[in-house]
């Protein structure tokens, strides 16, 4: 299998991962407290960073995202000490997150070449080898430009072999269990407070096993996922000192960030992804056509032709030449009623993606000191799950057929 395998930074990282579980980051200290705590875990895990002060280290935050916050670690260039990316793990994120699956598989991913090297874990977060990249913009994520190279490496990133049960990470059990949780929620906040006694979860619960009905049918198959393919997870490697107001999107693509990955359906995979395509600001006008999610699945399946290809000629004892390699890559015709069953799998999970980040937006709400409005976005999701509800159900209903069997469906999904 074809992979993307990130530069090697500018000094080696040591040679086995480091991991540091009495170790912790405070945020809520403010900068200079989590500084010194940030470099005081780089100088016991990193080789060559013993003596490092902070006068030594620029500290810069790369992004404060709605879980996680993330800094660079810059060392003088006098130094000779590569930068590290610095992940420090949102407040009570582990009420949603299963760190220690995260650890299994934020090492095995960058072993693997799909991601940086993660160079040391600590309490609550872990240090991992700086990339020279840039990011992209939900904007591009969509484009006819960047829609195949992507859906590629989705199906890349979906045949990965990690070392966990094979069975489905979510979205149901894990939906169930943050309803739960989201049901005893106490605000401080009023305004707050008052937003979240306006939410009907019964009526919530019935919609869940509504949809779980129907996106059963579909009879997903179960893939390595990333669950969270938005495009600030999706990076574009490029050359050390590359100029970032005209970054080269042309070069390597990698995606970043696998807390909420795992084992689980292919629809839920690709129809989340779809949803991102609107961003934070909630666009979904530019929720995918039939026409563009056409290109991403034909690319998709070209992949997984390639894949087949090398893995018959490999049982075989052999290697493709370079007219087969490039006849493998090529796009194969394609049923079209293969196409609107992968579309129809797509979209139905994709309601399923809703109410998973509409249902964790609200635990965030409560937990998270991260300035972000965790209701609003959790309004905008539930409320395009409802828009689009009843057209997606539908459409899945006609393809894989079922309505009074939606029920039996049910029990066979996950749960």
């Amino acid at each position: 299998m074809a992979v993307v395998t990130p530069p090697a930074p500018a000094v080696a990282a040591p040679q086995q991962l480091v991991v540091l579980d009495d170790e912790a980051v405070t945020l809520k200290s403010g900068n200079s407290t989590a500084h010194k705590q940030m470099l005081a875990v780089c100088q016991k895990a990193l080789a060559g960073w013993e003596h490092v002060t902070a006068a030594d280290v620029e500290f810069s935050t790369v992004s404060a995202g709605i879980t996680n916050v993330n800094a660079k670690l810059a060392p003088r260039p006098e130094l000779g000490l590569a930068p590290v990316m610095f992940k420090v793990f949102g407040e009570k994120t582990e009420q949603i997150i299963d760190r220690s699956a995260e650890r299994v598989i934020v090492v095995a991913l960058g072993e693997q070449g799909f991601g940086p090297q993660v160079l040391a874990l600590f309490a609550n977060g872990r240090i991992e080898q700086w990339l020279n990249c840039c990011s992209i913009t939900p904007q591009d994520m969509c484009s006819a430009r960047m829609v195949p190279r992507i859906a590629r490496q989705l199906r890349r990133f979906h045949g990965i072999q990690v070392d966990l049960p094979r069975q489905p990470h979510g979205p149901w059990g894990v939906i169930n269990e943050w309803m739960d949780k989201a049901q005893q929620l106490q605000f401080t906040d009023p305004v707050k407070q008052a937003a979240y006694e306006q939410i009907d979860f019964a009526a919530l619960a019935a919609e869940v096993r509504e949809t779980q009905a129907v996106c059963a049918l579909t009879q997903s198959p179960v893939v390595f996922g990333h669950c969270d393919l938005l495009s600030g997870n999706i990076l574009i490697l490029q050359q050390p000192g590359f100029d970032p107001s005209a970054p080269d999107l042309d070069g390597p693509l990698i995606f970043i960030d696998y807390e909420y990955g795992g084992y689980t359906f292919r629809g839920f995979d690709v129809g989340n992804h779809f949803t991102e395509y609107a961003g934070f600001e909630g666009d979904y006008t530019r929720y995918p056509s039939k026409q563009q999610q056409e290109l991403f699945f034909r690319h998709y399946l070209a992949q997984e032709q390639q894949e087949v290809a090398a893995a018959t000629a490999a049982a075989a004892g052999a290697t493709l030449d370079p007219p087969a390699a490039a006849a493998a890559a090529e796009l194969p015709p394609v049923d079209p009623e293969v196409l609107d069953r992968l579309s129809a799998e797509a979209n139905v999970w994709a309601l399923a993606a809703h109410i998973y980040w509409g249902v964790w937006a609200i635990i965030q709400a409560c937990n998270s000191p991260i300035d972000f409005d965790y209701m609003q976005f959790s309004r905008v999701r539930l409320g395009e799950f409802r828009r689009r509800k009843e057209e997606f159900l539908a459409e899945a209903r006609g393809v894989f057929g079922g309505a009074d069997g939606d029920a039996a469906a049910a029990a066979a999904a996950d749960s």
